[in-house]
């Protein structure tokens, strides 16, 4: 069975670079469904640290806050239900003329908020690891006069596995393809719209989720390298 729904996300997506070395990604997320119409899907803040480790690779981590809605919809039940994501990140980066190549290896500890007869109880249990894998390719096809990239294509593809004593029959979590542009608006602030096509299996293995996704973000840069280099 192929369960079909429609989604609208919007994302702020905030990088401080302190250095050479270190940086922190910070994202707000807000996911709701369209198809259905009006029901909540996700709340998500997740904060990532990442070190740079040389030859193109950085290793990160951090912490997200969930809040899930029903991935069912119309429910009967539409209990809010958080969950605390630990997360590790490699990321290695490199060129191909002007294509850029990322590829993001995350690992994910999932713990969920206990839940009791559709009430939230005290305390946090643990339900699986996740594994994924992230391609991701960017080209600049619009420029300035200076050269400056004002416009960039970027696309993806994501894979997530499950691993854990509770996966039984969706060891094949999900795939996400992705394909957007990024405006340049300044030095600081990039706005990107996308669409996302998410294809999930559920826990018992009998159906899938077909979500057809489109995404509002804006990304923004504060780099205090520069300020301390020139009070250096």
């Amino acid at each position: 069975q192929k369960i079909n729904q429609s989604q609208l996300w919007y994302a702020y997506f905030n990088h401080i670079r302190f250095s050479n070395n270190y940086r922190l990604l910070t994202d707000v997320q807000e996911r709701h469904f369209i198809a259905p119409v009006g029901a909540q899907g996700n709340l998500i803040f997740r904060s990532i640290v990442y070190k740079n480790l040389g030859n193109n690779w950085e290793v990160g981590a951090g912490l997200g806050l969930f809040f899930s809605g029903p991935s069912r919809i119309p429910a009967a039940n539409t209990l809010i239900i958080p969950e605390i994501r630990p997360t590790i990140d490699f990321i290695h980066r490199e060129k191909a003329g002007a294509l850029n190549i990322n590829q993001r290896y995350r690992f994910e500890a999932r713990y969920f908020h206990h839940v009791e007869n559709n009430l939230l109880v005290d305390g946090f249990g643990f339900g699986n690891f996740r594994l994924r894998y992230q391609l991701s390719f960017d080209y600049p096809i619009i420029k300035d006069a200076k050269k400056k990239t004002i416009i960039t294509a970027r696309i993806y593809d994501e894979i997530f596995l499950n691993a854990g004593n509770k996966i039984v029959a969706n060891t094949f979590d999900q795939n996400r393809i992705y394909a957007g542009l990024a405006c340049n608006l300044n030095t600081s602030f990039t706005l990107e719209l996308g669409y996302l096509n998410w294809f999930q299996e559920t826990s018992d293995g009998k159906s899938y989720f077909n979500r057809n996704i489109y995404r509002i973000g804006v990304n923004q840069l504060i780099d205090l390298s520069k300020k301390k280099n020139a009070t250096q």
